[in-house]
């Protein structure tokens, strides 16, 4: 049997914004194989980022994002002079 805390999150799903009805509805689902309370959670946060989409959308438009992988850097305006 599985250590659980209150609170604790069991299972996280990232997609894109057309699919979440079903993973709601799947996530619905999934709480009644679990024992006692469940909650749905929707995230504010934008994907692998730590920002939220108006934010990752501003960043983006101000060509402060670079591409690594499945996940963004942030550029600070700090480094070498040009």
């Amino acid at each position: 049997a599985a250590r659980v805390k209150i609170g604790q999150i069991l299972i996280s799903c990232r997609t894109r914004p057309q699919y979440e009805k079903e993973i709601i509805e799947s996530f619905r689902r999934c709480k009644f194989k679990f024992p006692g309370q469940q909650l749905i959670v929707k995230s504010k946060k934008w994907g692998f980022t730590d920002k939220t989409y108006e934010e990752f959308l501003k960043l983006k438009d101000d060509r402060k994002l670079i591409s690594d992988g499945n996940v963004v850097r942030y550029l600070n305006g700090k480094g070498p002079l040009s």
